[in-house]
Order: structure tokens, then C-alpha cells, then sequence
């Protein structure tokens, strides 16, 4: 036997020995049905690979990063909703679900390679400093932010409450150069995006965004702005709310119920966490007319509220199939400020309707027939294909209301009234990906500063008698051309919203987004069918 082959079977002996030091106990010693010691077993054999692996992995190990990614995946494992969150994303998501960040209030787009302000939070460090839409981050405690992606610029922003960072800003329009020390504090995150009432209607309107903590105090604040104008119908716009906390969703229900009417039902394995949520009969607006907006984004508490209307007789639902998520989470806290949150609960509907989806990969769907609702024959096949894509079950249950209108069970909320979500051409849609149309209007205004400062000082007067001239269009399509981003006939399909789009743009970037929605729902669809039905939505609480 050579030296070498002599070296090769030294080796594989000493592997062999430290093997043999590596004894796995054996598992018929703790029963299955013995669900302590189970646990028990398989925590000590994590603590034995973690324990093997620093003393024989040949590299150096991050035991921290390795765990937060086991864990991670462990409770992925479980289900969908249950996850881990490491010590730094614990602090955000606790804020995030009370509706409170920390920072300096500032999101971004990058445009022309510089990081511009696309949202200044109300109440936030950086609405104090008199920062605004528009303006670019150009450098980050001396670090140049140009040529950097909008990810890595929000990174170098964020940090500890009570931080200071130093930065350089070019204003908007102005392109004034501007150095300030800003400090990263505490700021609300509103859940209520717009509240008006619609031009032109009596009818009040309330975008959702979410459900936080904050969420039924700022609804309240919302209508409180809404009663010094006149309305009679009620649209609450839930696309895109991805819900939150489930009492509070509760509560947004409980202001357009009567007294005992159920909300929703939590069915758990622990008794602790079953419960029915019904009216108090306190609500302001028991009597008002109301259609509800919804999308495929629509999940959770945003379900909840959409599902009692709808089986409680109380209201339209108007849109796409909701997303499915119903179910409860409680998170958990550790001693290392680390956290985690499990499902410990599923709701559903007043009627026993199933919020959440499950379907398997080759699970055939499709919609009764006898539940067509309002749906035209274009229609029924278009909501057959979303709901085979978005999940549901085979055989879709159907349900009466109280005064006797079918609702659809299966998973997720299924409207009243069926639109289209987006009918834009693809020109359109890569206009907005790319935020050209946002960067253009910027330019528009900063070309037009003067007009702007004379003019068109508020918004009321720039709503009524602005219009784009031929030669502003032409500007635009120069400017689309110039980015690589055109197709004439595209245009002349989308010309209406797009042009309603820039208009709206402007209106977000002068003066936020309650006055971009102001003009935007003038060219929703959503919007449009919602206003249709109100009369039949009324219909409902007689």
C-alpha cells in the first residue's frame, strides 16, 4: 500500500471514528402519539446538529442566520400565513400592524439615475423638513445615491429611532440645492388613503388600504371630514387591502350593521380561539346605501367586511373574486426580540361561507350554472377561468341571504357584479411598470412652474379648467418615443385614461393622493358600475 493510499484510509478511519461518535437515539423510544416527548426529541435533535456542526463544519458558521432561515422554513412548512420573523423585521412588522413606522416618511422612484420622493408621509421627519413630492435624494450622509436602485437607497434611509442621517436634496421644481440633518423618528401610516365625496354624485367615497390597529380611529376621522359634505350613498374601495387585525376589520363592519347581526365566526382546534363577531348596533351608517369594491388583492379582514355585507342583505359587492385569506394568526414573542406567528384559527361568512382557498394543482373548478347572478355569458366564462386560477373548490357550494339572493361559497368573496380589472393596452401598462408617465408629469410641472404658482393655485380650480393642449401631447408622446416606449395605436385606444392619468399625476404631485383619486374615479370602471347600482343597493335596506 502506497503513502498515499495509506493517508486515503487514515483519512476514511478518523471519518469513521467521529462518526461513530455521532449516535442518532433511536426513535421508537418516544411514541408518536406522545406529542411532548416528539417535541422534546426533535428540538434536542436540532440542538444535536447545531451543537455537531459548530464543533466539526470546516468553515466558520453564523448560527443566528443559519436558524432564522430554519425557522423560517419550519414554519412555512405548516402553512402559508404562519412565518418567522428575525429580531430586526420583528420591530417592523409590530409597527407596521399598529400602523406606525420608523424612519424618515419617504418612499421612492428613481428617475433620470436620482432618487426622487414619490410619497412624503403625513406627520413624519421628513413633512417637518418641508420635503415633497419631487424632490431627489442626491446624496446619504456623503455617500451619492445617483445611479443607485430605489432598494438600496430606502436601506441607506433606514435605521434606529432617533438616528440622525445627513442629507442633499435638489427641490422640486426649483432644483435648489439643499443640505439638512433629518433624525429617523416614529410616523403614522394611514390605512385610509382618499375620503370625498365623488364629483358630479351624492356619493361618499372611502379608500381602504389595509387594517391596522389605527384603522377603525382614522375611519372615524374620515367620516367626520366626510359629514360637512352632503351624500346619500356609500362606496368603500377594499382593491388592493390585503387586511390585518381581525377585530378591527370587525368594527369597520360593525359601523353599517344592525344589532346582532352576525360579522364573521372563528373556528379553532382551541376552544380560546373560537368566537363570533356580531353588531353592536352603534354604527353611524346602518342606513346608508352601500357598494363595496373588491380585487383579486382583497384578503383577510377586507374579506370579512365584504362577506357580512353581502350576507347580511347590506350591500353590492362589485369586482373580481377576492384573494381567499381567512385565516387568524397569533403572534408570538421570544426572549431575543425575535418572533413568530402561527394560524391558530380559520373564519368564514355569517352564512358558513368558507373564506380560504385551497385547491390542488390538478383540482378541476367551475362555477354552477344556476349561480350566474348578474353575469352575462362573457362574463361566466371569464369568472369560471379567475376562479380555476385563483383557487376555490370543485363543487362550489350556494348560499341564500336572508332576502333570498344567491352568494357564492368555495373560497374567497364573489362579487354581486363582475369588472374587469384592467382593459388598458400593454402600452399603457409598461407606461406605468416604468414610471414614465409619473417622471413626465414632473417634467410637465417644473416646466410650467410659473403656470402652476399663477394659475392653478388649488386644486378645485386646476380640476375644473385644466386641460392638456396639443402640444403637451405631443410632448409626451416625444418623450414616451425617446424612452423606447410607444406604439401609436395603442394610444389612440387608452388616449382618455391615459391623458386622465397624467391630469392625475400632477394632481398627486401639487397636492396628494386624495386629489388623485378625486380624479382617477372618474375613469374607473370600478367606480363607474359601482355608481350604476346604488338605487339597487339601496333597494337592500328597505
Amino acid at each position: 500500500m502506497t503513502m498515499k493510499n495509506n493517508f486515503v484510509f487514515y483519512f476514511h478511519y478518523k471519518l469513521l471514528i467521529i462518526l461513530s461518535l455521532i449516535v442518532i437515539p433511536n426513535t421508537e423510544c418516544f411514541p408518536q402519539e406522545n406529542r411532548d416527548e416528539l417535541i422534546n426529541f426533535q428540538s434536542a435533535k436540532l440542538r444535536y446538529i447545531l451543537e455537531m456542526a459548530e464543533k466539526y463544519h470546516f468553515d466558520s458558521l453564523d448560527i443566528v442566520a443559519a436558524c432564522d432561515k430554519a425557522f423560517s422554513s419550519l414554519l412555512k412548512e405548516f402553512d402559508p400565513q404562519s412565518e418567522y420573523y428575525s429580531k430586526e423585521m420583528s420591530s417592523y412588522i409590530r409597527e407596521r400592524y399598529k400602523g406606525v413606522l420608523v424612519g424618515i416618511g419617504v418612499d421612492l422612484i428613481v428617475i433620470s439615475d436620482t432618487a426622487t420622493i414619490a410619497n412624503v408621509a403625513e406627520g413624519s421627519p421628513a413633512e417637518a423638513l418641508g420635503l415633497r413630492i419631487g424632490d431627489r435624494i442626491s446624496a446619504i450622509d456623503l455617500i451619492s445615491t445617483v445611479g443607485m436602485n430605489r432598494e438600496d437607497v430606502l436601506t441607506l434611509l433606514q435605521g434606529d429611532e432617533g438616528t440622525k442621517i445627513e442629507i442633499e436634496i435638489r427641490k422640486f421644481p426649483t432644483r435648489k440645492i439643499e443640505k439638512h440633518s433629518i433624525s429617523r423618528l416614529k410616523y403614522d401610516s394611514p390605512s385610509v388613503g382618499a375620503n370625498f365625496v365623488i364629483a358630479g354624485t351624492r356619493v361618499a367615497y372611502i379608500l381602504l388600504n389595509r387594517v391596522s390597529e389605527k384603522t377603525p380611529t382614522e375611519f372615524a376621522e374620515a367620516l367626520n371630514e366626510l359629514n360637512k359634505s352632503d351624500y346619500d350613498y356609500f362606496l368603500l374601495d377594499l382593491r388592493n387591502n390585503p387586511g390585518g387585525y381581525l377585530g378591527q376589520s370587525a368594527q369597520i363592519a360593525d359601523e353599517f350593521l344592525e344589532k346582532g347581526q352576525i360579522i364573521c365566526r372563528t373556528q379553532s382546534k382551541t376552544p380560546e380561539f373560537d368566537s363570533v363577531f356580531a353588531a353592536s348596533g352603534n354604527g353611524t351608517l346602518k342606513d346608508m346605501p352601500l357598494v363595496i369594491m373588491m380585487d383579486s388583492n382583497s384578503a383577510s379582514g377586507a374579506e370579512v367586511i365584504a362577506g357580512a355585507m353581502q350576507d347580511n342583505d347590506r350591500a353590492l359587492v362589485v369586482g373580481m373574486p377576492s384573494y381567499g385569506k381567512a385565516s387568524a394568526q397569533k403572534f408570538f414573542n421570544i426572549a431575543d426580540s425575535s418572533s413568530f406567528r402561527i394560524t391558530v384559527a380559520h373564519y368564514e361568512t355569517p352564512l358558513g361561507r368558507a373564506i380560504q382557498k385551497n385547491l390542488s394543482s390538478d383540482e378541476k373548478v367551475e362555477l354552477d350554472p344556476s349561480a350566474r347572478m348578474h353575469m352575462d355569458d362573457e362574463n361566466f366564462s371569464k369568472i369560471n377561468e379567475m376562479i380555476q386560477k385563483h383557487g376555490g373548490k370543485t363543487h362550489m357550494p350556494i348560499f341564500k341571504t336572508p332576502k333570498g339572493r344567491t352568494v357564492i361559497g368555495g373560497g374567497g368573496i364573489i362579487p354581486d357584479y363582475f369588472v374587469n380589472y384592467d382593459t388598458t393596452t400593454t402600452l399603457t401598462k409598461v407606461l406605468r411598470a416604468k414610471a414614465i408617465m409619473m417622471t413626465w408629469s414632473m417634467y410637465f410641472i417644473e416646466k410650467n412652474y410659473e403656470m402652476f404658482e399663477n394659475e392653478y393655485k388649488t386644486f378645485e380650480l386646476f380640476d375644473k379648467t385644466f386641460n392638456f393642449t396639443n402640444d403637451d401631447i405631443v410632448h409626451f408622446a416625444n418623450f414616451c418615443v425617446a424612452n423606447k416606449i410607444w406604439n401609436a395605436e395603442m394610444f389612440k385606444i387608452d388616449r382618455h385614461y391615459i391623458l386622465f392619468h397624467l391630469k392625475a399625476l400632477i394632481a398627486y404631485v401639487k397636492w396628494g393622493s386624495n386629489e388623485y383619486n378625486k380624479v382617477m374615479v372618474r375613469t374607473d370602471p370600478f367606480v363607474k358600475k359601482s355608481i350604476e347600482i346604488m338605487n339597487e343597493s339601496k333597494a337592500l335596506i328597505k
